[in-house]
C-alpha cells in the first residue's frame, strides 16, 4: 500500500474492495491531495463503483481488490477498456480468495481455495495492459510506464 500511495497522482479516486485487501486499504493506503476513496462493502463492488465514477469525472481512477473480489465482478474490466476510462486495476492474488490454507472439503481447488492463475493471458481478449509483479519495484515501473503511455492497465500481484 505504500507503494502505492506514492505512485497515486493528485485528485486520483480509489475504490478497495470488501476483504483483507480493503482492509490494507483502509489501514495503510495515503491519499493524494483532494483524492477520494471508496470501500466496497461487498466482495467485487469495487469495479462498479470505479467505473461509475470515471464516467462521471473523468479523474485517474484505481481499483485495489483481491482475487475473490475479481472472481465476483472482475470482468466489468471490459467495460471500462470498452470506454477508455482512466481506470488501474490492481489485482493482489494471494491464490486464495481469502481462504484459509488448509484443505477443505467444500473447496473443489483443494488446499488454498480458488486459483486465478496466470492473470496476463487475459489481455488479449480484452484489450487491456497486464503486468504481473512479484515487487514494488516492478509495481512502480508498471504504474508510471502505462501513465506515461495514456494505457489503461491491470496490475496482478502474487
Amino acid at each position: 500500500m505504500e507503494t502505492i500511495s506514492g505512485l497515486l497522482p493528485t485528485g486520483s479516486a480509489v475504490f478497495a474492495d470488501a476483504g483483507n485487501t480493503g482492509a490494507s486499504a483502509v489501514h495503510y493506503l495515503d491519499l493524494p491531495v483532494d483524492g477520494r476513496f471508496g470501500l466496497a462493502l461487498g466482495m467485487g463492488y469495487s469495479f462498479g463503483a470505479a467505473i461509475g465514477s470515471a464516467f462521471a469525472d473523468r479523474r485517474p481512477t484505481y481499483v485495489i481488490a483481491g482475487d475473490g473480489s475479481f472472481f465476483m465482478h472482475g470482468m466489468e474490466i471490459h467495460t471500462a477498456v470498452e470506454h477508455a476510462l482512466p481506470i488501474t486495476f490492481v489485482i493482489l492474488n494471494n491464490n486464495a480468495h481469502a481462504i484459509p490454507p488448509w484443505p477443505e472439503p467444500t473447496c473443489s481447488q483443494g488446499p488454498g481455495g480458488s486459483q486465478l492463475g496466470e492473470f496476463p493471458c487475459q489481455q488479449g481478449t480484452f484489450g487491456f495492459v497486464a503486468a504481473q509483479f512479484e515487487s514494488e519495484f516492478e509495481l512502480g515501473a508498471r504504474f508510471i510506464g502505462a501513465a506515461q503511455a495514456g494505457e489503461q492497465l491491470t496490475a496482478h500481484a502474487r
